[in-house]
């Protein structure tokens, strides 16, 4: 399909968004192998997202489907490589040449300046080689004109804990202008993106920020001192401008990637802030906490449609027994309970939809207790609680 786009002459010349799912358990040849002609390049693409490409699959070469000429007409970019699970232990071992393939991409994506957006999904990157080969300033030139960045399942090796990735990326760059943030990061060392908010993001800048704080056994603080990082550095300094907010939390042991939440006195020092444009609210606390502060929730967060709890340990176990309706909305119907009891003494809320673990609610009417189960609207839900890529380009 993509040959025959370049093959074809208009929509060469004229195709202006691309955007290129491909099946990664079939037979596919390398990206470089499907442009015979050196002239056959999109010339006029403004938004280029492709994935999730096979793991031997270079990025680079995915952006040489674009004419030299005209790079600096792109201004929305997505790639996306297969997800691969890695242990800690694993990705330390990795080889140099394996990720120098990943680190290339940058003097790639340096080419394009006017690049609005950027979203980079599954790939592993080294930061020492990031920040020592050839010149570090114009190399990451690029992310000084970025609005939107997402960086997503995204591995670092590094010797260097003094600074986070987005460091390297933004020291030598005037101003950072990031307004959507997306940030899902293992590190080999300790987590600094919470300084990263501090030092290069002025205050109530950020919309939309959606935060999967991973931790592991490398690192040499707690991970309580770790949410506190994120809660006073990243969160609150945004608390004027923020219009989407999620929270995970991640604790990985070898494979496993346990779920974490927010203790209680995380939850009081974020619901003691006023969040005045806030509407969307996705964090990961047990729903007793969220019962002990919901008058703080909705006094602090005054805007709130829709709230998502996530995590199956969010709520009490269930087994199953005294259903009303057997069969039929059995895991909403054993914790409709909870979003009522939320609403509950609460006369006048904006809130549309409650989403606990994987059950979504709907209220009914704003200035009462009504409360449905919905079960068709999930991928909204995500698309309105998420921050991603595909929901800013709509």
């Amino acid at each position: 399909m993509l040959k025959q786009l370049l093959n074809d002459k208009y929509s060469r010349e004229t195709l202006s968004v691309l955007n290129f799912a491909i099946n990664i358990h079939s037979p596919i040849k390398p990206f470089t192998d499907l442009i015979e002609d050196s002239n056959l390049r999109f010339q006029n693409l403004t938004t280029l997202s492709i994935g999730p490409t096979k793991q031997d699959f270079k990025m680079d070469d995915i952006l040489k489907l674009i004419h030299s000429e005209v790079e600096n007409k792109l201004e929305n970019l997505k790639l996306e490589s297969q997800h691969k699970t890695f242990k800690l232990c694993d990705l330390l071992s990795l080889s140099d040449v394996k990720l120098k393939s990943s680190d290339y991409i940058f003097d790639q994506l340096n080419t394009y300046k006017n690049l609005k957006s950027l979203s980079l999904s599954s790939i592993n990157l080294n930061q020492s080689n990031l920040k020592h080969n050839r010149d570090p300033k114009g190399r990451f030139d690029f992310f000084q004109g970025l609005q939107y960045l997402e960086l997503s399942d995204i591995g670092i090796i590094s010797s260097d804990s003094s600074e986070s990735l987005l460091h390297t990326f933004y020291k030598n760059c005037d101003k950072c202008n990031l307004k959507y943030v997306r940030l899902d990061l293992r590190s080999t060392v300790d987590d600094l993106i919470p300084e990263f908010f501090d030092d290069y993001i002025e205050s109530n800048q950020v919309k939309e920020l959606d935060l999967t704080i991973r931790y592991n056994s490398m690192y040499n603080i707690p991970l309580n001192h770790l949410i506190d990082k994120y809660l006073k550095m990243a969160i609150v300094k945004q608390k004027k401008s923020l219009e989407k907010l999620s929270i995970e939390i991640k604790s990985e042991r070898n494979l496993i990637s346990l779920e974490e939440q927010l203790q209680k006195e995380h939850l009081f020092e974020l619901l003691s802030n006023t969040f005045e444009k806030l509407d969307s609210l996705r964090i990961q606390v047990h729903f007793d906490y969220v019962l002990l502060y919901k008058n703080l929730l909705f006094q602090n967060i005054p805007d709130l449609k829709n709230f998502w709890i996530v995590g199956s340990s969010a709520v009490p176990m269930h087994f199953g027994l005294g259903n009303m309706y057997p069969g039929i909305f059995d895991r909403w119907w054993r914790i409709i309970y909870l979003p009522k009891k939320l609403l509950e003494g609460i006369s006048h809320h904006p809130l549309r939809y409650i989403k606990i673990d994987e059950c979504l609610f709907a209220v009914e009417h704003a200035n009462s207790e009504t409360i449905q189960p919905k079960d068709s609207i999930d991928k909204l839900f995500e698309s309105m609680t998420r921050v991603s890529f595909d929901t800013i380009m709509s």
